[in-house]
């Protein structure tokens, strides 16, 4: 007819990565015993990226940017430095803007709509890399598309979300419209 509650600490459970089951079994001084199993499980920390950006570029034969740097978050002009172009805009010339880009440098792309975006983490990102197919162009990208980009050929990824692929778009007042407006965390 007591209630008996009491806290227990294991210091080093979270070290223990994956499901680790527990048993209690209590005894009263009559020799009746009661037990009580549950199952903890224990994710690997992960790293979440914070860091979101906005980002566009536009059809790479007209008046405005053509490219972007994911690295640092700006638009490249069509005759900035390869090195700093992880997305260029690969359109011709009096074609229709498609939104379609590739990588100037060694920044590599996989699709996967099935990423999380929003609870994006570095672990996340890579394991993602890893299971795909990596390419350096992407072709066609549709609004709400999201591709993880290992940058440079390093370490380091960016997730990207297309938000809008806007082939009329005319912020440049000129015969080669188009804009690729996106989200991205590093």
């Amino acid at each position: 007819d007591e209630t008996y509650i009491d806290t227990l600490i294991f210091p080093n459970a979270g070290l223990n990565v994956g499901v680790t089951s527990y048993t209690f079994r209590v005894s009263d001084k009559d020799g009746n015993i009661a037990s009580k199993s549950f199952t903890v499980s224990v994710q690997a920390a992960a790293t979440p990226m914070t860091n979101e950006t906005t980002g566009a570029f536009f059809h790479i034969q007209g008046s405005l940017e053509g490219a972007y740097d994911l690295v640092n978050g700006a638009v490249v002009s069509a005759s900035g430095a390869a090195a700093d172009k992880d997305m260029e805009n690969t359109d011709d010339a009096g074609v229709a803007f498609t939104g379609s880009w590739e990588a100037a440098n060694a920044t590599m792309f996989v699709k996967d709509n099935s990423y999380d975006y929003d609870n994006a983490t570095v672990e996340g990102a890579m394991s993602s890399f890893n299971a795909g197919s990596a390419a350096a162009s992407v072709s066609n990208p549709a609004d709400g598309d999201i591709y993880i980009a290992k940058l440079r050929g390093g370490t380091n990824y960016a997730v990207i979300k297309v938000t809008n692929v806007d082939p009329t778009d005319n912020t440049c007042n000129c015969g080669n419209t188009g804009k690729i407006s996106f989200d991205f965390k590093k």
